[in-house]
């Protein structure tokens, strides 16, 4: 007797006004086309893994335009596009030449890896042979009734359904549909999603407001904005972004404007052909070194449960923001610091067998709920080995305090010069001890002490 379980995936299909190349809607013009991924609810599983490789469109005549195409595979959990309601999942921006279209197509994994809820058991899950393409691939096809002619369509949304798939037996069988796309103007409903590619176009000072045309590995090409909070991360030739640079940008896209705001850059890292993952870190062994993260993105693997383990020896290297370098007793201080669990992306070699990752480098990309405290003031009393010194205050934001304020900078802390250029402790504290400064200080205030996570010279 079968033993099965109703897994989700559906496919919507969203067509706003036409983007055309320059603006023609004449029949010989084409069309940037987004294409982004969803899922309905499915409470029996917490993570639904699958690996894509392609995404086409095929027209009436057979031929095929390529939206997506990633040649390792891109690890996506269909599972976390829904939290009750849908999330979206932005892919790529292809330009597809006038034609009418009749199919959207995807090329996966064979393998899907699930996890269940409430246990987090993990388990695997295979497409019928009926579906295959190639060794260990499987073909996923969705027809559009009716065609989709371009230029028209400027988003394609697809969205994975669990609901009406079904588990047998080890396979698992999957159903394509429609759906009419509410939400997805919406920026708060987007996911953060790693892009990576070329910088060109770059605009804004150094250390400031930036923005570039992200020239991706697959092609076409997305705008990414910075703010004050992007942490930038560099591998030996420091944290900055100049053109001609290949980056890995993490970040949400906004639907409004077609664009990313960069949570994180990291700049040419050596790391780039490592499993990576990125989540909050929610179990920490500062003695043993270990650490669990809940993954939100992986790169190179799909893992086997709701967290990936993640180990560390005498090699692993540890930052903090702007790619401050950390040692291994700064690195998991940050965790007993923090009101809440931190963002942490570990980049090293994955085992299956174990479902760990052996840590090359681990780097704290936030400090979540850390606090708003925020001063100015002239500096004394510099001690570079504790990462004190005294504040006289001119102004305070977020707290209140009369007289002289102690400063402990954190492991993690970011700092920087009066260009707002990130610079080392040692030469913050190094400029400290020469004579009294101007600083900017933010952190957290209580009982007289302020922790700060972020200072800058002002003067």
């Amino acid at each position: 007797m079968k033993q099965g379980i109703k897994v989700i995936l559906l496919v919507i299909l969203s067509i706003l006004a036409l983007v055309g190349c320059g603006g023609s809607s004449s029949s010989s013009s084409s069309s940037v086309v987004d294409l982004f991924i969803t899922d309905n609810l499915n409470p029996t599983y917490s993570g639904v893994w699958v690996k894509l490789y392609k995404a086409e469109l095929k027209n009436t005549s057979d031929g095929s335009v390529k939206l997506f195409e990633s040649v390792e595979g891109l690890p996506v959990n269909l599972r976390q596009l829904n939290d009750g309601a849908n999330r979206f999942l932005f892919l790529a921006p292809g330009s597809v030449p006038a034609g009418t279209y009749k199919k959207v197509e995807f090329l996966v994994d064979k393998t899907v890896n699930l996890v269940a809820t409430p246990s987090g058991t993990a388990s695997t899950a295979v497409f019928p042979t009926s579906m295959d393409s190639g060794t260990g691939q499987t073909k996923l096809d969705l027809d559009l009734s009716p065609n989709v002619t371009i230029p028209g369509p400027t988003r394609l949304t697809v969205d994975f359904d669990l609901s009406r798939w079904t588990v047998a037996g080890g396979i698992i069988t999957p159903v394509l549909g429609l759906h009419n796309g509410n939400g997805l103007d919406d920026a708060s409903r987007h996911e953060r999603f790693e892009f990576k590619g070329t910088v060109s176009d770059l605009s804004g000072p150094l250390g400031g407001v930036q923005v570039f045309k992200l020239n991706l590995r697959f092609g076409g090409a997305i705008t990414v904005n910075t703010d004050e909070a992007t942490d930038i991360v560099g591998e030996g030739i420091g944290a900055s972004v100049a053109n001609g640079r290949k980056v890995e940008v993490y970040g949400n896209f906004n639907p409004t404007n077609r664009s990313i705001l960069a949570t994180v850059i990291r700049v040419e890292s050596e790391n780039e052909n490592e499993a990576k993952a990125i989540g909050p870190a929610m179990i920490v062994d500062a003695t043993a070194g270990t650490l669990k993260i809940q993954p939100k993105f992986t790169r190179g693997f799909s893992p086997a449960g709701e967290f990936v383990n993640v180990s560390t020896n005498s090699t692993t290297r540890y930052k903090g923001r702007r790619g401050a370098i950390l040692t291994k007793a700064q690195f998991f201080a940050a965790f007993t610091i923090s009101n809440a669990s931190p963002i942490v992306q570990v980049e090293g070699a994955f085992s299956s067998a174990t479902n760990t990752i052996v840590a090359k480098s681990l780097h704290i990309e936030n400090e979540v709920g850390f606090g708003e405290a925020e001063a100015k003031g002239s500096t004394s009393a510099p001690d570079a080995v504790a990462g004190r010194f005294s504040l006289s205050p001119s102004e305070i934001s977020g707290f209140s305090h009369e007289g002289t304020l102690t400063v402990e900078m954190l492991g993690v802390a970011e700092y920087s010069d009066q260009m707002g250029e990130s610079i080392s402790r040692e030469t913050f504290f190094g400029a400290l001890s020469n004579r009294s400064r101007t600083v900017d200080v933010k952190g957290s205030y209580a009982n007289g002490k302020l922790t700060a996570r972020r200072a800058r010279i002002r003067g």
